[in-house]
Parts: C-alpha cells; structure tokens; sequence
C-alpha cells in the first residue's frame, strides 16, 4: 500500500511519487509531461499538507529542498524506474 498522497512517501527512501501515480501520467501523457508534471509537483512535497498556507513555512521548505536535494532526487530516480518496470510489463487486466 501507498501512502495517504501520491507525493509524500511513508519512509524517508521511499519513492517520492508512489510509482504508480508516475506510471499513469507516463503511459498517457508521456514522458515529458510526466517530467513537468513532476518538477511542479515535487517541491511542494516536502513541506507537510497543513502548512501549505503559511508563507514563511513555504520558504522554509524551499531552503530544506535544497539541503535534501540528493534524497529527493534518488527518491524520484527509483521511483521512474519503478514505473518503467510497471510499463514494460503491460496492462495487467485484460480487455473487455
């Protein structure tokens, strides 16, 4: 099971977005929208969702984000190949 959001993982190496969120957006948008939609998404991952109003907690969380740079990079690393394997081995309920 996944966490409670597809962008916040439940440990800290695991893989930051759950790769299942990643294997829908690839298989139908695409590899580049899903690396847009991943360079939009993954920075406001890192402060926790209640804090999201609070400006000086944003900016807090914007110099954390650049602190656990390598962390979150591998987290999305794995995460992609994850999502790769979930491609290359297709749909796994048939068709009607």
């Amino acid at each position: 099971m996944g966490s409670w959001d597809g962008f916040r993982p439940k440990r800290f190496f695991a893989p930051r977005p759950v790769p299942s969120v990643l294997y829908l957006r690839r298989k139908y948008f695409g590899n580049h929208l899903a690396k847009l939609m991943l360079l939009f998404s993954i920075p406001g991952s890192v402060i926790p969702y209640k804090y999201k109003a609070n400006r000086l907690l944003k900016f807090i969380a914007s110099i954390s984000l650049i602190i656990t740079w390598p962390v979150i990079v591998s987290q999305v690393l794995l995460s992609w190949a994850k999502a790769s394997e979930k491609i290359k081995a297709g749909p796994l309920i048939e068709k009607l």
